[in-house]
């Protein structure tokens, strides 16, 4: 997999609006061209589960100008909430593997303002790589830190998961 973070969660991050859908995206240069399998991400455990059981669409993004653009892959999935221990990961596993190159975005869609609470990392800033939409354009994150939201890329990652599977 490829992670900007350091795998502990210094805080969470998520989204809220109005809007009637919300995404946010993450960007991956890669240096070689890739068969992406599966992306892990960190759920933050809440207070009661308050956000458990939220349903997304895992999206990958093909990079228009440094920005999210076209929609390359959408697949439904669910939040799991039985995630181990803190800073655990979950696996969910492309229901079909996308061959990829270059800059993308992999991310998610949610289709109400429920917040999903992700892990993230503050001590390192890779907030030129997150972008969120909660109306009509991108915007680039102004908070400082990196999503714990990591591409996993290769037959290897295939080998062992069920979708989702708590990753320690």
């Amino acid at each position: 997999y490829y992670a900007y973070d350091d795998g502990v969660a210094e805080n969470g991050y998520g989204l809220t609006s109005t809007s009637a859908k919300l995404y946010l995206a993450y960007r991956f240069d890669l240096p070689m061209e890739d068969t992406l399998v599966a992306i892990d991400i960190c759920f933050n455990r809440t207070r009661g589960d308050e956000n458990a059981q939220i349903p997304f669409n895992l999206c990958i993004w093909s990079n228009e100008g440094g920005c999210p653009g076209i929609t390359l892959y959408k697949d439904p999935v669910q939040q799991f909430t039985e995630v181990g221990g803190i800073n655990s990961y979950v696996r969910y596993k492309l229901t079909t593997p996308q061959l990829v190159n270059g800059s993308i975005f992999v991310g998610f869609e949610q289709a109400n303002n429920a917040y999903i609470n992700i892990g993230f990392d503050r001590n390192n800033d890779v907030s030129d790589r997150i972008y969120y939409r909660t109306a009509t354009s991108w915007q680039r994150s102004i908070l400082k830190g990196a999503l714990m939201m990591r591409p996993c890329f290769g037959q290897f990652a295939l080998s062992d998961i069920s979708s989702p599977t708590p990753k320690d």
